[in-house]
């Protein structure tokens, strides 16, 4: 009876430092690798907006480790190539994957 009691006391302990410790290893920490992400983007955005050629409200911007995806519409191929040239002068970005279609 003794020894039952030893062995369900040691198994309700290892059951509750799981459940509580549980949390912990999900908790959400902001990489170094996020934040330069989240501020790349930022860049090209910027300089997208700020281009006195073309206006690119439709373009989504997503990189990661100084990739930057393109993405959404533009009307013309050449706003499309003029788009990747910008993004290609942001300091940071190694590659550009283009994935805006022209309309």
């Amino acid at each position: 009876m003794k020894l039952r009691m030893v062995r369900y006391g040691c198994i309700f302990v290892f059951a509750l430092g799981t459940v509580a410790a549980g949390p912990l290893g999900c908790a959400s920490t902001e990489t170094g690798a996020s934040k330069a992400d989240r501020e790349l983007s930022s860049k090209v955005e910027k300089k997208l907006k700020n281009d006195p050629v073309c206006k690119y409200k439709g373009i989504n911007v997503a990189s990661s480790n100084g990739t930057v995806q393109l993405s959404g519409f533009s009307a013309s191929q050449t706003e499309k190539q003029r788009a990747e040239q910008l993004a290609k002068g942001v300091d940071g970005v190694n590659q550009v994957v283009n994935k805006i279609a022209v309309q």
